[in-house]
């Protein structure tokens, strides 16, 4: 699979606080002699909305010769005292073969919709996670 770009995202519920973010992506490239580089890229925030979620995307990614690539987004959440002690998160992953804009929306109830969305490929993955900590 090639793709020209990447996007991640993570949404959530229950006014959790974002302490801390970031994403990056990684991929592979192979060499007519069959030599591995990796090349590394910082994601560049779409979108933020406080207490719901937060979406990066890469540039142009410059090899079409990438056979792999790992997009990583890393958040750190902080429970607000009014919490029940779980929440629900959706993250999404989603990725393009062409030049595009990308665009997110970030709703509540956590849901996530990258844009055009005729362009790009994405998937979601929904849980529902339980904080023992009261």
């Amino acid at each position: 699979m090639w793709a020209k770009s990447v996007a991640n995202a993570l949404a959530w519920s229950d006014d959790w606080n974002i302490v801390d973010h970031m994403s990056v992506n990684v991929w592979w490239t192979r060499n007519i002699i069959g030599q591995v580089t990796s090349h590394a890229e910082w994601g560049i925030m779409i979108d933020a909305v406080p207490k719901t979620g937060i979406s990066y995307k890469s540039v142009d990614i410059p090899h079409s010769n990438a056979y792999s690539i790992d997009s990583i987004l890393e958040v750190v959440l902080k429970k607000p005292k009014s919490s029940s002690g779980s929440m629900d998160i959706v993250a999404k992953g989603g990725y393009t073969t062409t030049s595009i804009n990308w665009g997110a929306s970030i709703s509540y109830p956590p849901g996530i919709t990258f844009t055009p969305s005729d362009k790009v490929f994405q998937r979601a993955n929904t849980r529902n996670v339980n904080d023992p900590i009261k």
